[in-house]
């Protein structure tokens, strides 16, 4: 029986990530690309973000960031995130303590109807809890992925219902082993792919 279960959920996931194309803006930094990945055994500081203002709605409490000048957080309750005209941000964060209920099926139609991406952070199931319309819960995805690498995971429907784009941040590493208690860096680079997306936008939308 559990052997059936273990299929049967294998089998959503593989279903979840059909329409996915997965960016590689993981935590290697370069200066003229800023989401080339190099290996993770490399990975031992992200330079800080210095580009433009970014306005970012947080669904709980505010991230520990190094950016304070160029970065501006409003909180959101859940209730909201289904009335608010979402695409006046750049980006939205699901922080730890919300992810399961935003991965229930009632906000799917949120993330696919958004021109801006959302960022799960803390997700050890990456973004296959939000992408997909079965019953399964978060819980039930996270201890059958348990990713321990990732950190933040994020994800920005394609126009016209054609996929979506999956992103991964994780973990510096120090040549050894991943190095969890230093965060906040991994934020520099989300904010890095949050600008490419919006200048690919190129309405210059605002919450100001």
């Amino acid at each position: 029986m559990k052997q059936l279960i273990r299929l049967f959920l294998f089998s959503l996931i593989m279903l979840s990530l059909a329409g996915c194309s997965f960016s590689n803006s993981f935590n290697g930094i370069n200066e003229d690309n800023p989401t080339k990945t190099k290996d993770d055994n490399e990975i031992t500081e992200i330079k800080i973000y210095k580009g433009e203002k970014l306005d970012i709605l947080v669904v709980g409490d505010n991230p520990n960031i190094r950016e304070k000048k160029n970065i501006s957080f409003t909180n959101i309750n859940l209730e909201n995130l289904t009335k608010r005209n979402l695409d006046r941000y750049d980006a939205v964060f699901i922080m730890p303590k919300y992810l399961s209920e935003t991965s229930e099926k009632r906000y799917n139609k949120i993330y696919k109807q958004s021109k801006i991406p959302f960022f799960f952070v803390g997700s050890k199931a990456s973004t296959i809890p939000f992408v997909d319309n079965s019953e399964v819960t978060y819980e039930t995805y996270a201890d059958r992925v348990d990713e321990s690498q990732t950190y933040i995971s994020g994800l920005l429907y394609k126009e016209n219902d054609k996929g979506y784009f999956a992103y991964k941040y994780r973990y510096l590493h120090n040549g050894k082993n991943f190095v969890k208690d230093n965060v906040s860096s991994i934020y520099s680079n989300v904010f890095r792919t949050i600008e490419s997306i919006k200048d690919k936008r190129g309405d210059g939308s605002s919450a100001s």
